[in-house]
């Protein structure tokens, strides 16, 4: 038998949602009752684990969520900006996998607790998880700018040699992560500034590899990188110039 586990990932603190039931074309679109749970961003999330018959293996399955919120009851929980007059039901796709597999399908509601420098509440402890959107990239890291000036050069002067180059990989979607990271207070101490003042202070950038073997960068951007307000975490910038995405 395959199992897929579907979750529902709102990205907000606040517990909005309520009642959110997984609808699937396996099923007629019928709802099956979803559990909330917490994500590892801390946010409430929902999941329900379905079983398919080994003969759907490498089928295209399609699927959502309905829940009750602050529209009203039995919204639908996959949102896009629809084309008026005709508005499409937006749904989400997912391919099985092959038979007696296990696998994953997630929506987010919102990426504002996911791309970036994000704190992690799961693996045993506080953690760090670096993701960005670089869907034409070849190769993604993370590098960290000395903590007296934080300015890069495009030549790479101005690394901090003392914190490691951490690789991101592609998970899908264009989107780019590292393996959550341990000690996240270790990265509090870096240089801050208030959200309304950009900030030279560069403690961390992705840089990356695009399709013509050049490492692009984007100066001006990082000339007005500014941290996480309360955190001292700095907001992740995609370190890529236009050509590169």
């Amino acid at each position: 038998m395959i199992t897929v586990r579907f979750q529902y990932l709102t990205g907000i603190k606040r517990g909005l949602f309520r009642n959110a039931r997984l609808a699937g074309s396996w099923n007629g679109w019928s709802d099956l009752p979803m559990q909330e749970t917490t994500g590892e961003d801390g946010c409430p999330a929902f999941e329900a684990t379905v079983v398919f018959d080994d003969a759907m293996a490498g089928r295209e399955v399609r699927w959502g969520v309905r829940h009750d919120g602050p529209s009203g009851a039995n919204q639908w929980g996959i949102a896009t900006e629809d084309s008026f007059p005709h508005p499409v039901r937006p749904e989400r796709i997912f391919i099985l996998p092959p038979a007696g597999g296990h696998d994953s399908a997630q929506y987010r509601l919102t990426v504002s607790r996911f791309l970036g420098a994000q704190k992690l509440y799961k693996y045993g402890g506080e953690h760090i998880r670096f993701a960005v959107w670089a869907p034409n990239a070849q190769a993604v890291d993370v590098v960290f700018g000395k903590k007296d000036n934080g300015y890069i050069y495009d030549d790479g002067r101005g690394i901090d040699p003392s914190r490691p180059v951490i690789a991101l990989h592609g998970i899908g979607g264009g989107i780019w992560a590292s393996v959550p990271q341990p000690d996240f207070q270790s990265y509090v101490g870096c240089p801050t500034c208030t959200a309304s003042a950009p900030c030279r202070a560069l403690t961390g950038c992705a840089r990356t590899s695009t399709p013509g073997g050049r490492s692009d960068a984007a100066p001006s951007i990082r000339r007005t990188r500014s941290t996480r307000p309360g955190t001292g975490i700095p907001a992740l910038w995609t370190g890529a110039s236009a050509a590169a995405w």
